[in-house]
């Protein structure tokens, strides 16, 4: 580009100069062929004067336009190369932006995992100290006496129980008692279990909390009160003596509000109405 403008530059000067030359001459020339007349040869002398003049003027304002176009097309050639290191930039820039958003997006998911690890260790540690969704029930077996039904405790869940107590109301002694009755008589009618700290998926027997077998065929029911670290519940149990086979129906309810059934465990064998269904009115 510089190579072109000085080109014209050089080729525009030698033109002019020819030109200057050429009027000069014309001028010189006609004013000596006029040389006989005076007023011939000083208009010549005086046109080829102000022909040299606009000459010289035409000329610098030719190579001031030259100039100014030159600066321009420099200005120009300039502003493409700072736009295309611009472009440049710019899509560096983006390819750059785009990187970080990605490597800030498999963060921000990273970050959410371990998140929701970390949450999930802390439930797992609160239910395995507290208990948890875990809870238990109170089984009557007639495994060691005739006359009696061995209380046993069974855990269901996945997580322990800590200091588990259970109270267990015979309702119909309850119900038979006058209504002028001692608290030593309610006492009789309930039998209390110190059931401890119980590992996930065992139980427990106790022998020395033995009660008396209703007879036979006969419905009896009991209402069973166990308490835990990590809540309270209520058992529905209905027992019936089939010639000396205890069979049993058991309800256990998780209290709360509203309270909710969680546990349902009804024999084979147990008698039911002529609807198919158990009658649990009575506690």
């Amino acid at each position: 580009m510089k190579r072109y403008w000085y080109d014209c530059h050089v080729i525009d000067f030698i033109l002019f100069c020819l030109l200057g030359t050429s009027i000069v001459a014309i001028a010189v020339f006609g004013g000596y062929v006029s040389s006989n007349n005076r007023r011939h040869r000083i208009t010549f002398y005086i046109m080829g004067g102000i022909s040299f003049i606009l000459i010289l003027f035409t000329g610098y304002n030719t190579y001031l336009a030259r100039t100014a176009a030159e600066t321009a097309a420099r200005r120009l050639d300039d502003s493409i190369k700072s736009l295309e290191t611009s472009s440049k930039a710019i899509t560096t820039m983006s390819a750059e932006t785009v990187r970080v958003g990605h490597l800030n997006t498999q963060l921000q998911e990273r970050l959410l995992e371990q998140t929701k690890t970390i949450t999930s260790l802390s439930k797992e540690s609160i239910n395995t100290t507290t208990g948890g969704s875990s809870f238990g029930y109170i089984s009557l077996l007639n495994i060691c006496s005739s006359d009696s039904w061995i209380p046993a405790f069974v855990h269901i869940g996945k997580y322990p129980l800590y200091g588990v107590s259970a109270r267990i109301t015979d309702l119909d002694k309850f119900r038979k008692m006058p209504k002028d009755s001692s608290l030593l008589d309610w006492f009789s009618a309930n039998t209390n279990i110190d059931i401890g700290d119980i590992v996930e998926g065992f139980g427990k027997l106790y022998f020395e909390k033995s009660i008396p077998i209703v007879r036979d065929n006969v419905e009896h029911s009991y209402n069973i009160f166990i308490t835990a670290r990590n809540g309270y519940w209520m058992q529905f149990l209905k027992v019936i003596n089939l010639n000396g086979k205890c069979s049993t129906a058991t309800r256990i309810y998780k209290e709360g509000t509203p309270k909710k059934l969680v546990f349902e465990q009804i024999m084979d064998d147990f008698r039911r109405n002529h609807k198919g269904k158990i009658d649990w009115s009575n506690h």
